[in-house]
């Protein structure tokens, strides 16, 4: 496995935004879509600000997709699959630009997080399939896998499942980036099983960010850490408001609106399976 190291300037993108440019520019500068919310009802704004402090990925891979993230039956015939017909894991995009690569400067899309979990969880949309099961292996830098490869039935779908490593897993390091895929298995057996990769980063708070958890809870403590960069720790507990007070129009519209920020509107509204058996 080549590991390089690639530069510090990062920047959060949708890939519907990649897709109306048609070209990738010199340089990007973050970009946070908005959502429109109905008068009526009570919005809490949750920004996503990815944290400029952090340097870029060491590894080169973590944004790749086999079969477009489906079994090769459920594929759709003669057209192409929307963000709700593939296996999607809820993270941001980050462009990073390889600025040591002279004769292809142009940037790169991975799926890159932050999480300040010992043994971080994973939310992973998963279309209407013939798989029935779902499975989450992660790597530390020199490709050895961390504890034992996580699997869940799909008891359902579409939807929107929880999924993290073994209680027995040990933490993941400070500082380190490991790389996490997830599959699903086919019925059929296929060996091309379809599966997403990415990359996380644990970092640790330092004691501002700590005392501002500390002091609030619920959707503001989504908030802080929707503002403090960390993604993962974020959407999580969001998604557990969301499932917990689905009524809660203040908790909708924070859902729908983290997710339209990193580009997976079309999947907001897909029920959540998050109880772990």
């Amino acid at each position: 496995m080549v590991w390089t190291k690639l530069p510090r300037y990062l920047a959060l993108i949708s890939a519907s935004v990649l897709l109306e440019l048609g070209i990738i520019p010199s340089f990007f500068i973050a970009t946070q879509a908005q959502t429109q919310t109905p008068s009526h009802v009570k919005s809490k704004r949750v920004i996503f600000k990815p944290n400029p402090d952090q340097p870029a990925p060491d590894i080169t891979t973590g944004g790749g997709r086999r079969n477009d993230g489906q079994c090769s039956q459920d594929q759709p015939v003669a057209e192409e699959a929307t963000n709700s017909q593939l296996l999607t894991v809820l993270v941001p995009s980050v462009l990073v630009t390889p600025e040591f690569k002279q004769s292809d400067p142009s940037p790169v899309l991975i799926n890159f997080q932050l999480t300040i979990s010992e043994n971080p969880t994973f939310l992973v949309y998963v279309p209407e399939t013939s798989a029935n099961v779902l499975e989450l292996r992660v790597e530390d830098e020199e490709g050895q896998q961390v504890g034992e490869t996580a699997r869940r039935e799909l008891t359902e779908t579409p939807g929107i499942y929880r999924i993290s490593l073994p209680e027995t897993t040990l933490p993941l390091d400070v500082g380190k980036d490991y790389k996490w895929l997830v599959s699903m298995t086919c019925q059929i057996g296929d060996p091309n099983d379809p599966f997403v990769e990415g990359l996380i980063r644990r970092v640790s708070p330092d004691s501002m960010l700590t005392r501002s958890l500390d002091q609030v809870s619920g959707l503001d403590q989504v908030t802080v850490y929707a503002e403090a960069g960390i993604w993962q720790d974020a959407v999580v507990n969001l998604a557990a408001l969301r499932q917990t007070q689905s009524n809660n129009p203040e908790v909708v519209s924070a859902w729908q609106n983290l997710l339209q920020q990193a580009g997976l509107e079309d999947i907001a509204d897909a029920p959540l399976i998050l109880n772990q058996d």
